[in-house]
């Protein structure tokens, strides 16, 4: 039977990637009937795998590898990885927390993108054994990249009484997990935010400029210049949440602006939908559009306590 342009016949050996227990990663296809018609697909497979499971096609696809498609090696963010081996691996599903140690059983195709993945049992962060596959191996030991102070594992003090531990880093996306006393998860830090909190800074200034346009429903120049600082007072405060101290932990104070380059003019906007009359709809008030170039500063201010998860 020829399935996404492969052929499966009685008696192969077949890799099954999605399996419940580590037992049926591994099976053999004990009959084929092409001429089933299993709703919108042709033919049926009967596969039965390590553990005496029988899968069928009966309520659509399983995707299966033929164990020529397996490969014994392969290279993972830059280390060679074989079957058999134990490795640090980032799964490539679910949030970012998810780190593991997987005891690798296979390395298929990664379909239907590129290159291949890993599978195995892996132990994640919280202890548990789970089923994954991943494509991304991250470093957890050794001097850290861009920390020469540092070893993976190294407890540092931060800056409000607590002990953290770089956990790994990813070399792909260029970021670092880190373990921080009191919580029951790694947090990720660029290596700026990181560098920032490895040196116990609570206080942070920045500087951001940038060309806004702001539709409004102001009448007079003194609005419409409010408008677009309330816009660039969102940008400082996004600054010092994804750049400096991270998601919720920061509050500005001392903020200056500058507007230069400022321009006006009233438009009547258009408004097109489905509307009673079966027309375009418009709308009978001019709308102010400000344009300028607008020059801010604030001081980022951390609001991360010791009690903070």
């Amino acid at each position: 039977m020829i399935r996404e342009e492969k052929a499966f016949c009685e008696g192969d050996r077949v890799f099954f990637p999605y399996p419940k227990s580590e037992e049926q990663y591994f099976g053999i296809i004990e009959k084929v009937d092409p001429e089933i018609r299993n709703g919108n697909h042709q033919g049926n497979m009967w596969v039965r795998l390590k553990d005496g499971t029988v899968l069928t096609d009966d309520n659509g696809y399983h995707t299966y590898f033929h164990f020529a498609e397996l490969l014994e090696c392969s290279v993972f963010s830059g280390q060679k990885v074989c079957v058999g081996q134990t490795v640090p691996v980032m799964r490539d599903f679910g949030n970012r927390d998810s780190l593991g140690y997987m005891k690798v059983i296979a390395i298929a195709p990664n379909r239907p993108s590129e290159g291949y993945r890993m599978y195995g049992p892996t132990k994640v962060w919280s202890g548990e054994i789970v089923l994954a596959r991943a494509n991304k191996i991250p470093m957890v030991s050794g001097i850290v990249p861009k920390f020469p102070e540092l070893q993976f594992g190294d407890p540092f003090p931060n800056a409000y009484g607590k002990s953290e531990k770089i956990i790994l880093f990813d070399v792909e996306e260029k970021d670092y997990a880190l373990e921080s006393e009191g919580t029951d998860h790694l947090i990720w830090y660029t290596a700026n935010k990181l560098r920032i909190r490895f040196n116990q800074i609570k206080e942070y200034p920045i500087q951001w400029q940038e060309r806004l346009e702001e539709t409004t429903d102001c009448f007079i120049d003194s609005c419409a210049k409010d408008v677009l600082l309330w816009r660039a007072s969102l940008h400082l405060r996004t600054e010092c949440d994804l750049i400096v101290f991270g998601n919720k932990k920061s509050s500005t104070r001392d903020t200056t602006y500058e507007i230069e380059y400022f321009e006006s003019n009233f438009e009547f906007r258009k408004y097109l939908g489905n509307h009673f009359l079966g027309r375009d709809i418009y709308w009978p008030i001019p709308r102010k559009t400000a344009k300028a170039l607008v020059i801010a500063k604030t001081i980022c201010i951390s609001t991360e306590t010791k009690e903070s998860k």
